[in-house]
């Protein structure tokens, strides 16, 4: 594979592991009509994947997780969580369980 190839599938891959992380703020309008958030609620939508992400990286250092798994599948792990944690969020009965959503996917987007 050249050069350009690799560069090329590692910024797709790069580009689609991290989407998760603003879709929320995407559809947060809708999510804020639906559960009847007030402006601090749909704040809460966005800022969970922040303190989700710093959660996972400490977790992430403390547990020493990328001497302990290859960086290929510990990657390919985190972003599949992060991409089921925003899937369940379209399934969230409330905006309780949505925002827990969004932490785990800050937390897994912590290993991508």
């Amino acid at each position: 594979m050249s050069a350009r190839r690799v560069l090329a599938v590692l910024a797709a891959s790069e580009l689609c592991g991290m989407a998760p992380w603003f879709s929320a703020s995407a559809v947060a309008p809708a999510l804020s009509r639906v559960w009847r958030l007030d402006t601090a609620g749909g704040a809460w939508l966005t800022i969970s994947v922040q303190l989700g992400f710093v959660a996972g990286a400490l977790v992430s250092a403390l547990l020493t997780l990328s001497d302990r798994w290859s960086a290929r599948r510990l990657v390919a792990g985190c972003a599949w969580l992060a991409g089921l944690a925003t899937l369940g969020v379209a399934f969230a009965p409330g905006p309780g369980t949505g925002i827990v959503l969004r932490m785990l996917t800050g937390a897994a987007l912590a290993g991508v």
